[in-house]
């Protein structure tokens, strides 16, 4: 078990950068970040009222993207250091 949280923990520590700079060219800067995550928290109903719904959808669309790319690169960095 504790080998398990080493190997999770060394991908995180060295796929941190990595994710930090995929999110400079997603996202600009922090700021930028948080407010495409507020954008997709905001149900699709509000962003129409708000008439901000062609921006909720394209921020939606950019945070999923950011996760499964990180998911995926943290995912294939576990099958290459570690494989099975």
């Amino acid at each position: 078990m504790d080998a398990v949280k080493h190997e999770y923990l060394t991908i995180f520590l060295y796929g941190l950068p990595v994710l930090l700079i995929v999110g400079k060219l997603f996202f600009g800067s922090i700021s930028g970040f948080l407010d495409c995550v507020r954008l997709a928290l905001t149900p699709d109903v509000i962003s129409l009222l708000r008439g901000e719904w062609g921006e909720d959808q394209w921020a939606s669309a950019k945070v999923f993207v950011y996760l499964a790319l990180c998911a995926g690169g943290m995912y294939s960095a576990h099958l290459h250091f570690y494989p099975a």
